[in-house]
Formats: C-alpha cells, sequence, structure tokens
C-alpha cells in the first residue's frame, strides 16, 4: 500500500500498521473515519482505498466528505465502474 502519497505530512500514517490501528482505535470518531477517508480518496490509489473501505462505506460517506468535485466525480465513476464490472462477471459466471 503506498501510502506517501495519502499522508506525505503525516509520517506516523504512512505506516500501515499504525494507520490500522488508528482506525481501530477511533472507529466510532467519525469526523477522523471521515478524514481518513477523504485523504484517500482525494489522494490515494483506487486499490489502496478498497484495502480500507468497502464501496458500500464509501458511497454512503461520499456527500459527507471534504474532496474536491473532481475527485468525487473520479471517484463515482470509479465506483459505477466497478459495479458495472460485478454485474457482468457475475452474469458471465451464472
Amino acid at each position: 500500500m503506498n501510502l506517501k502519497r495519502v499522508f506525505w505530512d503525516y509520517d506516523e500514517f504512512q505506516d500501515e500498521n499504525k494507520l490500522l490501528q488508528f482506525l481501530k482505535e477511533n472507529k466510532h470518531n467519525e469526523s477522523v473515519y471521515l478524514w481518513i477517508m477523504s485523504r484517500f480518496l482525494e489522494y490515494g490509489r483506487v486499490v489502496d482505498t478498497l484495502k480500507i473501505f468497502s464501496l458500500e462505506e464509501i458511497r454512503k460517506n461520499i456527500d459527507k466528505l471534504k474532496i474536491s468535485e473532481r475527485s468525487k466525480k473520479k471517484r463515482n465513476f470509479l465506483l459505477f465502474l466497478f459495479i458495472v464490472f460485478l454485474f457482468l462477471w457475475d452474469d458471465i459466471g451464472s
């Protein structure tokens, strides 16, 4: 996971174990949770973002996040493509 892209200004969060521990300790703190999600959506890679947050979590919170409109549109489009892919994959497997 490339955390330096997401947390270039927070050295302590560039360590995956420390970040996951911090998230676990602050699981019920919505402002912390949304701040970290915002950082991933704004600066992180999709593959890294999906290791931490589910598509449902992102969809549910996208309007609460403080991210640029460009990032919201990009992430919504990526979510759409991913859902279409899952739908098609399931259809092919049937």
